[in-house]
């Protein structure tokens, strides 16, 4: 699970994965809770700021390794897709003719993920390229919804209060040169986009 200032989340998964060669095909089942946190309990613009939440989506992802080394590959493509289908049940206070009242919903999502690395070997140095683009399609959302850059499993050291949107997209440069061994050093630049950042 992964906690913020204004939401808890948690997310399971079960998955039935088909092996072709290079390429996977993954059949998979999420179910996906969230808790406001302390400061998600705020009401803004009349409504909770985030809302109590359990999520059950399924779908498939399909993936394509094709480089010269699993961990740290010098020359390769890699190739990551996922679309999930499903509803979230989530109930919030709202403020309804002067009146607070806890609202209860029932909202179709979609959710599209997408990856793709290029690894170049250039000069004992390797040259990895590549884009992540998150895309959410529902009707309503609140801030535990989005799609959000960064947080501790990313060296790239991004503000997530700020890069959170329903469509997040990054592109990369990386520099990386191998020692012996799976480890590499790297240097990177970066830029994105993000569309829709506020619920």
């Amino acid at each position: 699970g992964r906690t913020e200032w204004t939401v808890r989340r948690q997310e399971d998964r079960v998955g039935a994965v088909l092996g072709l060669g290079r390429a996977r095909l993954t059949a998979t089942g999420a179910q996906r809770v969230a808790r406001p946190g302390v400061a998600g309990t705020r009401l803004v613009g009349g409504r909770q700021l985030v809302a109590s939440s359990a999520s059950r989506m399924a779908g498939f992802s399909v993936s394509y390794r094709a480089t010269d080394a699993v961990l740290s590959p010098s020359r390769g493509v890699e190739l990551d897709m996922e679309v999930l289908r499903g509803r979230s049940l989530r109930d919030a206070r709202e403020v309804t003719n002067s009146d607070t009242l806890r609202i209860e919903r029932n909202l179709l999502q979609d959710r599209l993920q997408g990856r793709i690395r290029w690894y170049l070997p250039a000069s004992g140095l390797t040259l990895a390229m590549g884009a992540d683009l998150h895309v959410l399609v529902s009707d309503q959302v609140d801030a535990s919804d989005l799609y959000r850059l960064g947080r501790a499993s990313s060296l790239r050291v991004y503000d997530e209060a700020r890069i959170a949107g329903r469509t997040v997209g990054r592109s990369l440069i990386d520099v990386r040169r191998r020692p012996d061994g799976p480890s590499y050093s790297l240097l990177f630049p970066g830029g994105g986009c993000c569309h829709s950042a506020r619920p």
